[in-house]
């Protein structure tokens, strides 16, 4: 995944430079369509160091709120790692973690960003994965139905990379949102911005030297494997 990665940004630069978002959900988290294909669009997530992604449960804390989505898609780890959550609606009566509802209005698709509270919600956890870039059974991607509910974390100042694969669209997309926050107070004014091109040139180098440190990592791992299993 990442030589096509690389491939792709160093043979289509201006293209996807013009689909690309900065802060895209959050500052630091930044969006790069490889392939924009409909039923088969390649996105690539960029989580920088000064981009906050915590989940904290217990806390409260929720930095991505808990969301589905218009498609099916699949996530695949690039590099870094990540921690995934699934969630499921319950009937409320003590069970779940309630949540604030918000109806999203989606600054990529309608132009402007915007949360509108809808009420209350109880979410119950029913999965909680650790994705990593290494391999197996350490090497894990995610497949998700668009109507999962789901959230991720990138722990403190840690980089990583992930590509989400999106699938078939559903008709039925309900953009509801959850979260500890009042989601109707939030900033959008910094979110979703289009890069100059020198902005661009700056995040694809970057993302290309982030690449280059995971192979470093693979290429290490390599070294330190019995050669006589290559062959067996």
């Amino acid at each position: 995944m990442r030589y096509l990665v690389h491939q792709l940004l160093n043979d289509n630069t201006e293209a996807i430079a013009r689909r690309t978002l900065l802060n895209c959900h959050l500052p630091g988290l930044h969006s790069i369509v490889l392939v924009d294909q409909p039923g088969q669009r390649i996105r690539l997530f960029y989580k920088t160091a000064a981009c906050r992604m915590e989940v904290d449960l217990h806390k409260g804390l929720l930095d991505l709120a808990i969301h589905p989505h218009h498609c099916n898609l699949s996530i695949e780890m690039v590099a870094g790692e990540m921690k995934h959550y699934v969630f499921e609606r319950t009937d409320g009566f003590g069970v779940g973690i309630r949540l604030g509802e918000f109806a999203y209005q989606s600054a990529i698709t309608q132009g402007v960003g915007k949360f509108t509270a809808t009420g209350e919600a109880y979410l119950r956890l029913v999965e909680k994965r650790h994705i990593t870039l290494g391999y197996e059974p350490c090497r894990n991607g995610v497949q998700l139905a668009a109507d999962q509910l789901h959230t991720l974390s990138v722990g403190g100042f840690d980089r990583a990379m992930w590509l989400v694969i999106e699938g078939a669209e559903d008709p039925n997309y309900q953009p509801y949102s959850y979260a500890f926050d009042d989601l109707s107070q939030y900033d959008f004014s910094d979110l979703y911005v289009r890069p100059r091109p020198a902005e661009a040139a700056r995040l694809f180098a970057e993302i290309k030297e982030q690449l280059d440190l995971s192979n470093v990592y693979v290429q290490r791992d390599l070294e330190l494997t019995d050669p006589n299993r290559l062959y067996r």
